[in-house]
């Protein structure tokens, strides 16, 4: 180990380093994160009160890791890159690459490697199978939807129409008793006289 890589750092010193590197937002959290996710990639160090020291290869590798995760690689497929690295003295984006290329062949379905010029496409193809998924299953309950709706309205007609008929028939009852009740009401109220002349 050279003197530059001697040097030790806290857990803060490492996230304001890699904020200033331009990974915006990088916590004390999201390093035990990494440290966790990726086990057996980093070799921490601690002091006497058992505080993480890190050293500037741990802060390149962390830099590392983010960069390849910003190209869309998952955890897995960074851990493998690292690990297969560690013989090599650091770390290089020619020797992830190199990693990548070799182990496509022998991805599980976990460990999806997405090179960085295909994220687009793959976001693109996501997205039309999200959307055709979406169509597929909805489609069909919409249109049972329709069916629905035009059956309410047919039933909603003939209810319409067998209310208006009620009503009618209702209404007739009701002139036919007015017009009994009036003509035996005419004959009780006229005087006798009337009664036998009309």
């Amino acid at each position: 180990m050279n003197e530059k890589n001697n040097k030790l750092h806290t857990i803060g010193d490492v996230c304001e380093a890699i904020n200033k590197k331009g990974f915006k937002d990088f916590k004390t959290h999201n390093l035990r994160y990494l440290e966790k996710v990726l086990d057996g990639v980093f070799e921490i160090n601690r002091d006497e009160y058992l505080n993480r020291l890190y050293t500037d290869d741990d802060i390149s590798k962390i830099e590392m890791i983010l960069r390849l995760k910003d190209q869309g690689l998952n955890y897995a497929a960074i851990k493998s890159i690292l690990l297969q690295s560690k013989t090599k003295e650091s770390p290089s984006d020619e020797v992830a690459s190199e990693i990548i290329i070799e182990n496509t062949a022998e991805v599980q379905e976990k460990d999806i490697i997405i090179p960085h010029g295909n994220i687009e496409i793959f976001k693109e193809i996501m997205k039309s199978i999200i959307t055709e998924s979406i169509q597929s299953s909805i489609t069909p309950k919409i249109e049972d939807l329709r069916k629905d709706l035009v059956d309410l309205k047919i039933q909603n007609i003939d209810l319409k129409i067998a209310l208006e008929k009620q009503q009618e028939d209702h209404f007739n009852h009701l002139d036919e008793k007015l017009i009994k009740w009036r003509e035996e009401n005419n004959n009780k109220n006229r005087p006798w006289y009337k009664k036998l002349f009309i």
